[in-house]
């Protein structure tokens, strides 16, 4: 199960450090007209090298993994923005994708799909990961690849990486396999999901799989189903009438819905998200405006996958979840995770009932997705 290695005085230390007028940054309006208090998760234990974050134990990895996705259920993107701005010209995996995103000449898709680019959905975890995919946790160094494999050396090399050698020509690198490997990008919706616009049960009466609609609970699950790893997504364009989506101007505009299992060695993790995007004159889709409003109402279950002899599989769930935001351009949430070493293996999603409601100028889309 997830590691119990967050300290709770730690996280109330976060909370006082919101409202402390010493410890707190006012950023400025932003386009949504929020005025947002940044709230940074302390750095002890975090140190930075010039090129990648550094935690001195798999404690303070997991602890600020914790504190981030405090930040982000309150403050969003700007959140995680400016507990990486503590750290001089560093950029993570998922600050550089939000900056190529709001250059109209970057499709952003294609570097995802291509694996020119590091890319995770999970937008706390790819805020601690260097653009080059470097962390160092502990002893060790990290380097994440889009390719098949990734890399973790000894941090006795840290200079000569940081000198620019090639962390797979040392001789005592060791690879391990992760999901940021391109082919678990973007995959459709296939065999194993139910993917409708209409209730697949009505009020009253069954689903197929037997019992009442969703209306009577959501936490009614078909047979146990394993989610296999990736990054799935479908785009709905139009809205719950059939009719096209109101235009941006002389912009189209769509929903991005997906659902995410990932891997990545020191961090597993599922989870959903929604977000809107508006189409550039160049056909580029870009993440630049704002919906009116954002929801996921969603159950699932899964369970701690264990590989360790002695180490027994342990069910999570089931969790219910209600996401909602107005005037915002995405809505995310990690369901389950684990962050750092021992027993699990991968975090598994066994079901999922998730029902996503997009609105833009007074129109509204709706998808369920199960499985």
């Amino acid at each position: 199960m997830k590691t119990h290695l967050i300290k709770i005085s730690a996280i109330a230390l976060l909370l006082l450090v919101g409202f402390a007028a010493c410890k707190k940054q006012q950023i400025t309006e932003t386009e949504k007209s929020k005025n947002l208090i940044a709230i940074k998760p302390t750095v002890d234990g975090i140190s930075y090298n010039g090129q990648w974050l550094s935690f001195n134990s798999i404690e303070a990895f997991n602890e600020t993994i914790e504190n981030l996705k405090s930040i982000d259920e309150d403050n969003g993107s700007d959140g995680l923005d400016a507990f990486e701005e503590q750290f001089h010209e560093f950029t993570s995996i998922r600050k550089n994708a939000k900056n190529l995103d709001e250059n109209d000449d970057v499709d952003l898709d294609r570097l995802i799909t291509s694996g020119t680019i590091l890319y995770t959905p999970d937008d706390e975890f790819g805020s601690l990961i260097s653009k080059d995919g470097f962390i160092q946790i502990g002893d060790s160094i990290y380097n994440f690849r889009t390719t098949e494999n990734s890399y973790v050396v000894s941090n006795q090399y840290e200079t000569a990486l940081l000198d620019g050698v090639s962390i797979e020509n040392i001789e005592e690198v060791t690879s391990f396999p992760t999901t940021f490997a391109v082919f678990y990008r973007k995959k459709d919706f296939g065999t194993g999901w139910i993917v409708t616009d209409k209730d697949p049960g009505y009020p009253g009466n069954p689903m197929p799989w037997g019992g009442t609609s969703f209306y009577g609970s959501l936490c009614n699950f078909q047979p146990k189903n394993p989610m296999p790893m990736g990054d799935y997504v479908i785009y709905l364009d139009k809205d719950v009438n059939g009719n096209e989506l109101p235009k941006n101007g002389s912009q189209k505009v769509r929903f991005e819905c997906k659902v995410f299992r990932e891997a990545y060695g020191i961090y597993k993790c599922v989870g959903v998200k929604m977000k809107i995007q508006n189409q550039k004159s160049n056909g580029k889709w870009k993440t630049q405006i704002d919906a009116q409003s954002l929801k996921i109402n969603l159950c699932a279950r899964g369970t701690f996958n264990n590989s360790i002899t002695g180490c027994p599989d342990q069910a999570w769930g089931s969790y219910s979840h209600y996401l909602s935001d107005t005037n915002d351009d995405a809505v995310k949430k990690t369901i389950e995770y684990f962050a750092g070493f021992g027993c699990t293996f991968s975090v598994q999603m066994d079901n999922i009932n998730a029902h996503y409601i997009g609105k833009w100028k007074d129109k509204e889309v709706k998808i369920w997705i199960i499985r």
